[in-house]
């Protein structure tokens, strides 16, 4: 593959990440539904992966920092809408609580059309236009990417999040810890995918799998944190209002939180086990490491 061929490649893969974004942005604004929202979540999420290669492989070229404000509105408040929908399906694992959780439920549901309506209000703000130059930007740097050159620059990548991620494994396991390994993990798979599609390999196929299974152990976790966040919101509001939900609120809702805490501890005792697999099975793929 020549480098025109590569930069041709390259800059059409953004195309239809751009393109699937946009159909999905503005069939959300139409049908405000969540399935469209989150889709249009989803497309910024490898919007932004490509971002970080871009700048990774050309960084006099390209900073994400630039573009990255583009989309980040629309990224968030999507993301807070994504968070409620988690929450109300994760609280089917919570039965025998009623009517508390019915109340809660209207609480979320609530949150959910407020989010939605700010969501809305982005996209109308959304500018098509600064999003078309990002475009011509990304089309005119490509040309000067080698397939070489992105091979190299992907690997010392993933390389080097790597011994980052070996680092925080050493470190105490709370919440910013792993927060911190989860996003390292989400880059190397971004970056690992799109050399595959540059040069097709069983090996770093399986590498990305066991990688894809240890930031899902990870995703399950921070989505039991995020609904521990929400109860105790919605005891916060709840215990602020005049008139008391019920004689009985605090039991069930500290009920809650334990169970809540209870389910985050199993997942952390699989969580280190499975990154540190992932940290040895690159080590091992890319050996010898070399020292940055």
């Amino acid at each position: 593959m020549t480098k025109k061929e590569t930069g041709e490649f390259l800059y059409r893969y953004y195309q239809k990440r751009v393109a699937s974004f946009l159909a999905s942005l503005y069939k959300a604004s139409i049908t405000c539904d969540d399935r469209d929202i989150h889709k249009a979540r989803v497309d910024v999420k490898k919007i932004f992966a490509l971002f970080y290669l871009f700048e990774m492989v050309l960084p006099h070229l390209f900073k994400k920092e630039i573009h990255y404000p583009l989309l980040k509105e629309i990224f968030d408040h999507s993301g807070r809408i994504r968070e409620i929908q988690i929450n109300l399906g994760l609280l089917n694992q919570y039965r025998g609580m009623e009517p508390f959780l019915a109340l809660f439920r209207e609480f979320l549901v609530k949150e959910e059309n407020k989010q939605t309506r700010i969501f809305l209000a982005e996209i109308k703000k959304f500018d098509e236009n600064k999003l078309k130059q990002t475009g011509k930007t990304i089309q005119s740097i490509t040309l000067g990417i080698s397939r070489k050159k992105f091979l190299s620059d992907a690997d010392s990548f993933i390389r080097n999040r790597t011994k980052r991620v070996a680092k925080l494994l050493l470190k105490e396991n709370n919440p910013e810890t792993i927060h911190k390994i989860r996003r390292h993990l989400k880059s190397m798979i971004a970056i690992a995918n799109m050399s595959m599609t540059l040069k097709p390999d069983e090996n770093l196929k399986q590498l990305v799998t066991n990688m894809n299974g240890a930031e899902v152990l990870i995703g399950e976790w921070h989505d039991k944190i995020v609904l521990l966040e929400s109860v105790l919101q919605f005891r916060s509001e709840t215990g602020t209002k005049k008139k008391a939900v019920s004689a009985e609120e605090p039991l069930p809702l500290l009920e809650l939180e334990d169970r809540i805490h209870e389910d985050c501890n199993i997942l952390l005792q699989h969580i280190k086990p499975a990154t540190e697999k992932v940290v040895g099975a690159v080590f091992a793929f890319y050996s010898p490491v070399p020292e940055t």
